[in-house]
């Protein structure tokens, strides 16, 4: 019984001082909260927006990787207001649930007549560089803004096969933040 006893208290003591030799320290977080703002639109839409991709075949998006239906969309600002010191401004897309965070693509929320194995996913303005919606850095350029000067932003979005699609329906939706320099 004393060789159980003491052969717990050794094993916990080497627990505890795994724990004391370890670093301790402290995380400071800081942001700011402005009260810029800008007038946004989707299109030709006021800031809630969609992006119609045209119907296309199963057979095109046969194999991960393939891509098909490249529409472009527009995210404009104008009539900026409270600046202040801030000078640019550009939109940044929200990871949420609707992202896969693997990819950093949108997922099809549809779960009823859906399309299988088809994610949605934006592009810079050159139509050929992903936008990883899982990043902080999704390489969009913050542009300047001003109360009297809109600024257009120019997207594209498209469908990404993640393996053999099927037929079906397709509905993903990007929740964006503007954020101001």
């Amino acid at each position: 019984m004393k060789k159980l006893v003491l052969a717990t208290l050794i094993t916990a003591s080497l627990g505890f001082s795994q724990l004391a030799g370890a670093t301790q320290g402290t995380i400071t977080f800081n942001g700011t909260i402005t009260d810029a703002t800008c007038k946004v639109k989707i299109g030709s839409e006021d800031t809630n927006g969609t992006v119609t991709l045209p119907t296309v075949s199963k057979t095109v998006l046969n194999a991960d990787g393939k891509t098909a239906g490249t529409t472009p969309f527009t995210i404009t600002l104008s009539e900026c207001s409270g600046l202040g010191t801030l000078t640019s401004a550009k939109p940044f897309f929200e990871t949420n649930s609707d992202v896969n965070t693997t990819s950093g693509r949108l997922v099809n929320t549809l779960t009823t007549g859906n399309a299988t194995n088809v994610e949605i996913q934006l592009l810079l303005d050159d139509a050929s560089t992903a936008i990883n919606i899982a990043s902080s850095n999704q390489g969009i350029a913050a542009q300047p803004v001003t109360s009297n000067q809109s600024q257009t932003y120019n997207f594209y979005a498209q469908y990404y096969a993640t393996g053999a699609s099927t037929a079906g329906d397709v509905t993903a939706k990007a929740t964006y933040t503007i954020a101001y320099e």
